[in-house]
């Protein structure tokens, strides 16, 4: 990174650069240019950690796991959408390591796709 980006240069990057190959394989039926951000909250809480710093965190919604960050004391939850109907029980979760995220070859795949993209849209 040659600049510091802003929060909100760097979500409208992530939500630009979000694709099927970003998604998680077991969502990838569900994903589409309408709902976007089905199956990257992994990936995505990397990505916003590489920038911002702060916490990875993670809750489980009906059985299902779901990451976000914790910056500046704020919750920064970029697919929360997928979840409308149901509460997010941020209260509940538990901190993730960034390195423990990436020991899965899935998930470090599908998050430096995602860097790539989302650093190609920056730049």
């Amino acid at each position: 990174m040659d600049r510091e980006y802003t929060l909100e240069e760097v979500i409208y990057a992530i939500k630009e650069s979000w694709c099927k190959e970003t998604c998680y394989p077991k969502e990838v039926h569900l994903w589409s240019f309408k709902n976007p951000s089905i199956g990257q909250d992994a990936v995505t809480s990397i990505l916003i950690y590489d920038y911002f710093k702060g916490n990875i965190k993670k809750c489980y919604i009906e059985g299902k796991a779901h990451y976000f960050n914790i910056v500046n004391k704020e919750i920064v939850d970029l697919t929360k959408e997928n979840f409308l109907e149901k509460v997010i029980p941020y209260e509940q979760a538990v901190y993730k390591k960034r390195s423990d995220l990436l020991k899965n070859e899935n998930v470090k795949n599908r998050y430096f796709l995602l860097k790539e993209r989302v650093d190609g849209y920056l730049e």
